[in-house]
């Protein structure tokens, strides 16, 4: 592996060999590991390591080169190091040379490293341990594992002279530090678990992947990500690698090999019946073919997925065409008995140009959705363009919107809807198309003019949208049409009936449609008690292993959203965790985007600004900014953090690139928050007020008060300010609103006391900076109404909330502000977290006398009377 990737996973190894270096316990070690592990790079590493220890005795090191050019030449890994001195071994040249060596290490110790010593010739393998059994040198060995070698370099550990170290692949964390260290920068997560799928930790795998993937330019940086979008494409030198590993294969070999990676994973009765056992025993052993027991059934796979994807990439059409045939053959002989048999089957058939109907087609990729997502969506796109009904048609659509095909969803729905006369289907057919297809058009596509179209052509507008009694399918249209135009939804029986839209033509699943949207609209109007009840009942309603719909999102979206409302952050990010796991195993990338997007936010909240900023850089790569349908908050968010940390040109910056994006209704004026801080911190106070006040309710609740408290967090609280937010409390439910609402008459009032309330309010709800700012207001304000000692109480407390990086105006106000020493900070912290005087002088190393002198300080510029009021005062950290 080359020299420009660091060397990860491998520190234990490194402090071992030193040790043993160092110590002369042993005379070396053999490090042994598989094809691809990093066995030569270690060596080098370890051999610099003991070189450079200055603790240990003066080496002179010495790289034994091992290979099948040099194996039959006696002496001929050593023969570099004896250049020019050949003809003086005479008639005992293994003597001379261990002679030469010792002689020429000038009254150093040698350190010789021997890489693959299985090349290793018979004199050269002799004379590796005569050195290490003399204790002439210490010896750093790398063998491949499963791989004889001599009887001398097997007697190194066999006799005890060293210890043998196995190593393997890297586990996952290792294999993540690796490829965020090498790339540079952030890497998105499904791009960190599809290069572990493929490379299982192998480095030299892994380095190859990459490679090959930023050859292909589906390996890009997008903004500060690294992500992968799109095949492998295997380059010469990745293809050269797989054969290497595989060695030297016949034809039939390599032909069941190919067999196997196109229908892996394969039962073993169905490959008794096309290959000898003996075969697949051979490949087994070779490691290249692995079983597992799964009940009564063993199934074969290929070992490495690597190797498979390469097998697979270099079939010709006719050798895939014929890998197919004969896996047809063989499940047709041995019986479809298995779940998944009949789906592959069918898939297979499809392969060889055996095309079938579109039910059965949609009707098998339903029954795999759950179990072989990448089945289900060969299958769901095979149907697609084939003749249908209706019934047919609704189900692929939903098939694909669970498979996130967005696009194909949208194609085939619009091409059922539009072409009405052929599919012959009635009005309630044609509504039934259009529930599904809205949805899909606001969240997947985030194409809210056509999804309006759509709802006018279904329930044409006239002026009386909105009340009195209808069929919950219109009433779910007219929800999403006033959605959409930034119209309230207010409660509405035919939305929270939990009524089957239409019973006769879609799945009783579907019960929960009015109901999630019924849910989101509450949330979005402020009442998180509703949005969260309506929340629980759309989720209830959906059956266990019902396809994943967009009705699952809106709930999600509006739990998620309920649970900022009440300031419950530990409860919106398990919602956004939950979203994303699922997200992830399911390669949905749009998803998966949403859920980065809230736990951004999330982050943002806690005052975690780098970790936001991280998340929401995440989101934004790995979708089109154009078709996400959070992608004006994720941008809003992003520019507030990178405000508050500092960087209001680069907040600026990112702000700007949503203006192409336009102002379309659904969550759009999230970006109003933005507008105000920036103007805030750009010194324009008046302006940020008036943009607050003017921050549209279609922005939905949680953007309006982000607005309004932003001024109040810059030190404005002007009366219309805090009316509004009062207003909001007494008609929203919620903790957020009265956390605002009282920040700002606190403010208002220049009320100190009020705002260390304030910030102890924050600070209980785990959001960290907004307790700093309030605490950072009261230090102020107790300075003001002269009482220092207050003043030094809040200051402490801010500076123990207030994150690292944070730059705000409120944070600025302790600039210049009387604050406790270091070792002062330092005592008070330990003593408030409930040590003794005595344990604190003991982990100091000071005396129980200094302790306590400290701490009488603490008291007097804090203004308390002991160490009870300690926890209080220094604002210990809390786990919310």
């Amino acid at each position: 592996m080359p020299d420009s990737w660091p060397l990860v996973g491998r520190g234990e190894v490194l402090s071992t060999v030193t040790r043993l270096a160092r110590t002369g316990r042993r005379a070396g070690v053999v490090i042994v590991g598989p094809p691809g592990c990093g066995r030569t790079r270690l060596a080098r590493a370890a051999l610099a390591a003991v070189a450079g220890d200055a603790e240990g005795p003066t080496w002179a090191p010495r790289w034994l080169i091992a290979t099948s050019a040099t194996a039959p030449f006696p002496l001929g890994a050593v023969s570099h190091l004896l250049s020019g001195q050949g003809a003086d071994l005479g008639e005992n040249p293994l003597f001379a040379a261990r002679r030469r060596l010792v002689a020429d290490a000038g009254g150093a110790r040698l350190l010789l490293a021997v890489d693959d010593a299985h090349w290793l010739d018979g004199t050269s393998a002799a004379l590796v341990q005569q050195l290490a059994a003399a204790d002439e040198a210490f010896v750093i060995v790398t063998v491949p594992s499963g791989t004889p070698v001599r009887d001398a370099v097997f007697a190194l550990w066999k006799e005890g002279l060293a210890d043998r170290l196995d190593i393997g692949d890297l586990e996952r964390a290792d294999h993540d530090t690796l490829l965020r260290s090498a790339l540079g920068d952030h890497v998105d997560e499904a791009t960190l678990r599809r290069l572990w799928d493929l490379s299982r930790g192998n480095p030299l795998f892994l380095r190859e992947l990459v490679d090959a993937a930023r050859a292909a330019g589906t390996l890009r940086r997008v903004g500060q990500v690294w992500r992968w979008d799109g095949p492998v494409e295997p380059t010469p030198r990745l293809v050269e690698l797989v054969e290497r590993q595989m060695g030297r294969r016949s034809p039939e070999d390599l032909e069941l090999l190919t067999l196997i990676a196109f229908g892996e994973p394969l039962g073993s009765e169905l490959l008794a019946g096309t290959v000898a056992p003996e075969t697949l025993t051979r490949l087994e052993h070779d490691g290249l073919l692995s079983s597992v027991q799964r009940g009564r059934r063993v199934d074969v796979s290929l070992t490495h997925p690597l190797h498979a994807e390469v097998l697979r990439r270099q079939a010709s059409p006719w050798q895939t065409r014929q890998a197919f045939r004969r896996l047809t053959e063989a499940l047709e002989r041995t019986g479809a008995r298995r779940g998944l048999d009949r789906a592959r089957l069918l898939w297979w058939r499809e392969e060889q140009g055996i095309a079938a109907g579109a039910d059965d087609l949609v009707s098998t990729a339903e029954a795999v959705l759950a179990s072989d997502r990448r089945l289900a969506t060969q299958l769901a796109r095979a149907a697609i363009g084939r003749s249908a009904s209706t019934a047919t048609t609704l189900r692929l659509g939903r098939v694909l919107v669970a498979l996130a095909l967005a696009d194909d969803a949208e194609r085939v729905l619009a091409a059922a809807m539009a072409d009405r006369d052929a599919t012959g289907h009635d009005a309630r057919a044609h509504r039934a198309l259009a529930l599904l297809r809205v949805p899909n058009l606001c969240w997947g596509l985030h194409d809210l003019r056509t999804a309006l179209r759509v709802v006018d052509e279904i329930d044409p507008p006239t002026g009386g949208d909105g009340t009195g009694t209808v069929e919950p399918g219109v009433a779910v249209l007219r929800a999403y049409r006033r959605l959409m135009t930034g119209c309230p939804v207010g409660p509405d029986p035919a939305l929270e009936s939990g009524a089957h839209p239409d019973p006769d033509l879609l799945d009783p699943d579907a019960a929960d449609h009015g109901l999630a949207v019924a849910a989101l609209a509450a949330a979005l109007a402020g009442d998180h008690a509703r949005a969260l009840a309506l929340a629980e009942r759309a989720e209830a309603a959906a059956p266990p292993g019902r396809p994943r719909s967009w009705t699952g999102y809106e709930a999600r979206t509006a739990r998620w959203y309920a649970h900022l409302l009440d300031a419950d952050l530990p409860a919106a990010e398990a919602v956004a965790q939950r979203l994303r796991e699922e997200a992830l195993l399911e390669s949905a990338p749009e998803p998966a985007s949403l859920a980065a997007t809230w736990l951004g936010i999330v982050a943002a909240r806690r005052g975690r600004l780098p970790e936001a900023v991280r998340w929401l850089q995440e989101a934004a790569a790995a979708v089109r900014a154009s078709r996400f349908p959070f992608t004006l908050p994720l941008v809003s968010e992003i520019a507030v953090a990178l405000a508050s940390l500092g960087g209001l040109d680069r907040a600026r910056a990112a702000l700007a690139e949503a203006e192409p994006l336009g102002d379309e209704v659904l969550f759009s004026a999230w970006t109003w928050t933005a507008r105000v801080w920036l103007a805030g911190l750009g010194g324009r106070r008046g302006e940020a007020v008036r943009m607050a006040l003017d921050t549209p309710a279609r922005a939905g609740r949680l953007a309006v008060l982000q607005s309004l408290h932003a001024v109040v967090r810059i030190g404005e609280a002007p009366p219309a300010v805090v009316a509004e937010l009062d207003r909001l409390a007494a008609r929203g439910t919620g903790r957020l609103h009265d956390l605002y609402a009282a920040h700002a008459r606190a403010v208002a009032d220049a009320d100190p006391r009020a705002l260390d309330t304030a910030a102890q309010a924050f600070a209980d709800r785990g959001m960290l900076l907004l307790a700093a700012e309030a605490a950072a207001q009261a230090c102020a304000a107790h300075r003001a109404a002269g009482r220092p000692s207050s003043a030094r109480a809040s200051a402490v407390r801010a500076r123990g909330w207030a994150p690292a990086a944070a730059v705000t105006p409120a944070l600025a106000l302790l600039d210049g502000a009387d604050e406790l020493t270091p070792r002062e900070t330092e005592i008070a912290s330990l003593a408030a977290g409930g040590l003794t005087s005595r344990a604190i002088a003991s982990q100091l190393v000071v005396s129980v006398r200094t302790v306590d002198n400290v701490l009488a300080s603490v008291y007097q510029k804090l203004g308390i009377t002991g160490r009870a009021e300690l926890p209080d005062v220094v604002g210990l950290p809390t786990t919310r």
